[in-house]
């Protein structure tokens, strides 16, 4: 049976036993900002557990595509090197929400995998949590795994580090129980098939094939850093099997990446690189990586992440650069390939996953995108690396003779070298031949080579004896013998979470640079405990937890308060009951004048904000009271609150009111909202694909759309969208609305939103036959198209790495933006007295005119400021003679800052040798440049002069021997700051 008849078989099961089969939600998880990627099958049931949200099913299965690369869940370090981690894996899950509980799950476990899949209960462990202070041990799995015909000796308790599962820093959670597998060839034999592989910390000999979940607590942050659990209002099961080792069981083999899921993708890499896989070798631990990596990033891209330097974006960069850098490294292309690998992930996976299917293109485009700019980044993360280690070179250079220190040398190496008597008889008695024992021939040679740069191996001798006296360079000996310094290890961890520069790279250049072999491991055990650090101290990727829904909420909706919504057909309601009305938090009876509340009616026009549609406003009316409603929300799913103010009389709870709602806005936001899916539909036609709906905030005066892109949009893109969705204005086509099983709606083409929670029943909008749009959606339309009248985007900007962020107007809005633009266009041609179509012309030669008459405006200044410098001097100057030095001290108006150093700098070439101090005026404060010539810097500072003279107007300055600058805030005293400065000079010179 292989990974895909045992994915169906799987859900198949399930399925006949009452669970709803859900599709996988996509791997970045849009309503829940605790966790970087879709982590888990239970990721996008989180709410049903916690009790926030309610379905119309209790049980459900599903394959769930998940990540694990970031956050508390990060298998990315482990890809290749192990037979079962992977970035991208598929998770098998069936759960109950309040339904069943540990009995039912763990005979549905037992009874798919001994009765169903026929394995061996002789090969099977089961794990239960052990207990501890905070919850007790779990002896009814225990009983429960007995009594559906475990051995009791191959049940096995373990603490909450293996089984107790956690999504998150917080969530929900409970205790677990594991399944796992012994895959050996001698299951009868108790020393190969034993206890003490379970959960071992090495090894893949028995690994975990199933996780049964008992969700009974969600944890909470109570302050920062202090948590609690607290109970779920109703134990649920969530279970895990994950497809790929369920694929190696059945396939009987040893690995992940020898099953049909993936060993495929492996042979393809092979071909293309003309190299045989072999397991053992560098080049198979590359292909493993490559085709791990290329799930990830397939999958990834057609949810809509794209590669970039935050959180997931930034992740995921960094996994398809580590598998572009292990492809070009280890395996030889020197081309683009890795779009080839992930366009045959696609050909594998499309049938399971039909979006792969649909992204096909973009994947391939974005992919080969981020190889060509890795090849730029890598060159560039070399040349960091270059700079880090060349100074660590610089220091150590004297010591990169070769020498291997083996592991059990590190410790007596240190003490010897720390001990001053030894280390005494140690320099007399220095051989630099002692050390051949520790080389290999290639070190061997590299020594022979160093002892002919010293001139024989008696100067090296000699040289070796000095510097083992040199405290500084004995410490340094000390320190390489036991590890590379902690400062450079912390800049060699700052380079590879940069620049991604891979860690082998890293160690193998630090080796070519100080002569010493560091163990794999010893250098990574270093290099990862800096890396923590880092990573501890870094905001990238965290997220804070959603805010919980406010208690008063629930209790209205734990006492059956509702309300029924008619907005899609009437603004308006007559004798709406209320049913309800909140203050502060806290239920009351009745609103007075001037009071504010929120008010639920049994039934409303008001729409409440979702999806990005604001909330209505309006008014609730009867004989006596008039309540203005100020906006409209829903915390819970089926309570819609008026946020209301009573501007006359009081409302209490049974009045009836007439609901109006204010319909002038209504419109508009319909407007805005039908026009928000045109635009979704322009930006994937004009675009591509692969833009997908990041938010969006539809309200009366404007609609705001974010979407997935890589870059700016152009003048003629832009255009086009436009032209794309007034053309749709144009049709008038009809918006047709329908309700569907979510299945059928899918099926249909139809897209769901971003952000949006779907119920089994949905409301699809079409618009016109749905060729052009088709959407899942819950917000109000127009009837038809024409009634948006017109569209006009007026800004794309970014807001994230990868998404990016349009704002447009319709209706009215549009109409006014094209008649004050008329009207700006109408003025500017009687400016300018030119007509319409020369309009760019004339502001363009306006733009030269104000250009050349500055130019002349600037050389006026300049010729103006010299003569007034100049004009009593007939030599060109009027210089004031200093003990012998020329010094020129003026005011000068006119001119800017730029023109100051550029009339200091003339002035200083005619005097060839002297001082320059100018001064200017300007809003009521003085700026000053000081130059003095090169040949009397020596004896002459402008810095000093400034500091000075500056204080006399209140101010300060300082600079260069050569040029100083300053200024002040009392222009009155100006002219004495500047006779001051003839002293300040003569002071200096004597």
């Amino acid at each position: 049976m292989n990974g895909n008849e045992i994915r169906h078989k799987f859900l198949e099961y399930f399925h006949k036993r009452g669970h709803k089969i859900v599709h996988s939600s996509p791997v970045y998880p849009p309503n829940d900002p605790t966790i970087l990627f879709t982590n888990a099958g239970m990721n996008q049931f989180k709410d049903v557990f916690l009790g926030n949200e309610k379905r119309e099913y209790t049980r459900a299965a599903s394959s769930q595509k998940c990540i694990r690369a970031g956050g508390k869940h990060n298998d990315l370090d482990e890809v290749g090197k192990t037979a079962r981690h992977h970035t991208f894996f598929e998770m098998l899950g069936n759960f109950s929400f309040g339904d069943y509980f540990k009995e039912d799950a763990i005979n549905f476990a037992w009874d798919f995998l001994v009765n169903e899949l026929k394995l061996d209960v002789n090969r099977l462990w089961f794990t239960v949590f052990e207990g501890d202070d905070e919850v007790p041990a779990d002896t009814e799995a225990r009983e429960l795994w007995i009594k559906a015909g475990a051995k009791p000796e191959r049940i096995l308790p373990f603490g909450k580090k293996d089984n107790f599962w956690q999504m998150a820093d917080t969530g929900p959670c409970g205790p677990n129980s594991e399944i796992n597998y012994y895959l050996g060839d001698e299951p009868e034999n108790p020393e190969k098939n034993r206890a003490d592989l379970v959960n071992a910390e090495e090894g893949d000999t028995t690994m975990e094939i199933w996780n049964l979940v008992f969700m009974q607590y969600n944890r909470v942050e109570t302050e920062k850093g202090i948590y609690k659990l607290e109970p779920l209002p109703a134990p649920s099961v969530d279970t895990g099997a994950g497809l790929e080792r369920m694929a190696v069981v059945m396939e009987g083999v040893h690995s992940n990446y020898e099953t049909t899921l993936i060993k495929p993708i492996i042979e393809f890499i092979a071909e293309l690189a003309c190299k045989k896989y072999e397991y053992n070798s560098q080049e198979g631990f590359a292909m493993r990586v490559v085709a791990d990596h290329a799930r990830t990033a397939a999958f990834s891209i057609a949810d809509g992440i794209l590669p970039g330097n935050e959180g997931r974006s930034y992740v995921l960069r960094k996994i398809m650069r580590r598998a572009i850098y292990h492809g070009r490294e280890h395996l030889g292309f020197n081309d683009l390939f890795f779009y080839k690998v992930c366009d045959f992930v696609v050909d594998r996976m499309k049938d399971a996953y039909p979006e792969l299917e649909a992204q096909r293109e973009f994947i391939g485009k974005m992919v080969r995108l981020e190889e060509e700019r890795f090849g730029a980044t890598m060159t560039v993360g070399l040349k960091k690396l270059d700079e880090v280690l060349s100074g660590f070179e610089d220091k150590y250079k004297k010591l990169t003779f070769g020498v291997d220190i083996p592991d059990k040398d590190r410790e007596g190496i240190k003490a010897f070298m720390e001990n001053p008597s030894e280390m005494s008889e140690a320099v007399e008695n220095f051989d630099i031949s002692d050390f051949s024992e520790f080389m290999n021939p290639e070190q061997q040679e590299r020594m022979k080579k160093s002892l002919d740069k010293f001139g024989g191996e008696e100067k090296m001798d000699k040289f070796m004896k000095e510097s083992l006296q040199n405290d500084e360079i004995r410490k340094a000996i000390v320190d390489l013998a036991e590890s590379p310094p902690p400062s450079l290890i912390d800049d060699l961890v700052k380079l590879y979470d940069t620049f991604g520069t891979p860690k082998d790279l890293i160690r193998l250049k630090l080796e070519e640079k100080t002569g010493f072999a560091y163990p794999e491991d010893f250098f990574d055990e270093q290099f990862n405990k800096s890396l923590v650090k880092l990573q501890q101290t870094s905001e990238i990727g965290k997220s804070k937890q959603k805010d919980k829904i406010n208690p008063i909420y629930k209790d209205l909706e734990n006492n059956s308060i509702k309300s029924n919504f008619h907005g899609y057909d009437a603004t308006q309601i007559e004798s709406a009951k209320v049913v309800a009305i909140v203050k502060d938090d806290k239920q009351i009876n009745e609103l007075n004048e001037d009071e504010e509340g929120l008010i639920v009616l049994s039934d409303t026009p008001f729409y409440a904000e979702s999806g990005g549609q604001v909330g209505d406003t309006g008014f609730l009316t009867n004989e006596t009271s008039k309540i203005k409603v100020q906006d409209t929300f829903s915390p819970v799913a089926g309570l819609i609150l008026h946020k209301s103010n009573v501007e006359k009389g009081s409302i209490k709870i049974g009045d009836e009111v007439t609901a109006t709602v204010d319909a002038d806005k209504r419109d508009a936001t319909r407007r805005n909202h039908t026009a928000t899916h045109l635009a979704h539909a322009a930006l994937r036609e004009v675009l591509g694909t692969h833009v997908k709906q990041a938010g969006s905030v539809v309200a009366p005066q404007f609609l705001r759309f974010d979407y997935t892109h890589y870059q700016p949009l152009s003048d003629a893109e832009i255009k086009d969208i436009e032209d794309l969705v007034n053309r749709e204005i144009l049709k008038n086509d009809a918006v047709n609305t329908n309700i569907q099983a979510i299945e059928e709606a899918m099926q249909s083409g139809a897209m769901a939103l971003f952000g949006e929670k779907y119920g089994s029943q949905v409301r699809v909008l079409s618009i016109g036959e749905g060729t052009f749009s088709k959407e899942l959606c819950g917000g109000t339309h127009v009837r038809a198209t024409g009634d948006i009248g017109s569209f006009k985007i007026t800004s794309d900007e970014s807001i994230a790495s990868g998404v990016r962020r349009i704002r447009a107007i319709t209706g009215f809005d549009a109409f006014n933006r094209f008649r004050e633009d008329e009207r700006l266009i109408e003025q500017s041609l009687g400016f300018l007295k030119t007509q319409r179509d020369q309009l760019p012309s004339a502001i363009e030669r306006l733009q030269e005119e104000l250009k050349r008459m500055r130019r002349e405006n600037d050389d006026l200044k300049m010729k103006i400021a010299t003569g007034a410098v100049s004009q009593t001097s007939s030599n060109g100057d009027e210089a004031r003679n200093v003990n012998g030095v020329k010094v020129v001290a003026k005011i000068v108006e006119g001119l800017d800052k730029g023109g100051m150093r550029h009339l200091s700098d003339t002035l200083l070439a005619k005097l060839k040798s002297g001082v320059v101090v100018l001064a200017r005026t300007e809003e009521d404060k003085v700026s000053f440049i000081v130059r003095v010539s090169d040949d009397l810097t020596d004896r002459v500072k402008a810095g000093k002069i400034v500091q000075e003279i500056a204080p006399i107007v209140g101010g300060r300055g300082g600079g260069k021997a050569d040029m100083a600058e300053g200024g002040g805030t009392e222009p009155t005293k100006l002219n004495d700051a500047l006779q001051a400065s003839y002293s300040v000079v003569e002071q200096m010179l004597g």
